[in-house]
């Protein structure tokens, strides 16, 4: 009996051996092949680097600033952009509204996302300046200085960027697309319905320029930026 016992538990440590040695085997096949797999594209493991497992995302650091590049044709930029056939003259205001409404939030979320804080501040934070108010203010803001009695002038504080004829036409058309007789205002504003069509108006505005001029889409929502609540 204990001969037995003995043969039986010599069989089962040397299957043992085996199954961990073909474990480590195969593991070693699967390092090597992703090496080769990874290693020179751009945007995974280094080009060149040789050590296995070193994964490099494509993040924004002091590290690999410089080699995160887009070329011309190839940004994220197009990938966000309607396409090229659109005619922005025949798009309707609340249609530049809600794709403005998006990037407004987005380079809101953007600006407070570092350095990082509980999900819950974060989101009081970005709440309480993409709500219409807020954007109801910086478009009041942008009028005033835009202005015929204003033009000229600037504020002690900052600058303010002053609007084209072009840019207050879309604005224009962005209050008149919620009017006091469209029943889309908000419940939450009430009878409020100056405020909201403020709001669409400011997004509208954000909305045509992020299609057709990104460098003034930059300027407006930095402008908008001093306006904000301070980076902490």
């Amino acid at each position: 009996m204990q001969s037995k016992t003995r043969t039986k538990l010599i069989f089962l440590t040397r299957r043992r051996v085996l199954n961990l040695s073909l474990l480590v085997f195969f593991s070693v096949q699967l390092c090597l092949l992703a090496e080769a797999s990874f290693v020179g594209i751009d945007g995974g493991i280094r080009k060149g680097e040789k050590s296995h497992w070193t994964w490099t995302p494509m993040i924004r650091s002091a590290s690999n600033q410089d080699e995160i590049r887009h070329s011309e044709n190839d940004s994220l930029l197009d990938a966000l952009i309607p396409a090229k056939s659109c005619d922005v003259t025949q798009m309707s205001p609340t249609t530049l509204a809600y794709v403005g409404d998006a990037v407004y939030e987005l380079y809101v979320r953007s600006r407070y996302a570092w350095p990082s804080r509980r999900t819950t501040a974060y989101r009081d934070i970005v709440v309480g300046i993409v709500r219409a108010e807020t954007q109801s203010e910086f478009l009041l803001k942008l009028l005033l200085y835009s202005s015929e009695e204003a033009k000229g002038k600037k504020d002690e504080t900052f600058d303010t960027p002053l609007l084209s004829a072009e840019e207050l036409n879309i604005c224009r058309r962005g209050r008149n697309a919620v009017g006091k007789n469209s029943g889309r205002t908000p419940k939450r504003l009430g009878a409020d319905q100056n405020v909201y069509q403020d709001s669409t108006a400011w997004e509208a505005l954000l909305g045509y320029l992020y299609i057709t001029d990104a460098v003034r889409c930059k300027e407006i929502l930095e402008w908008a930026g001093t306006q904000m609540p301070p980076i902490r």
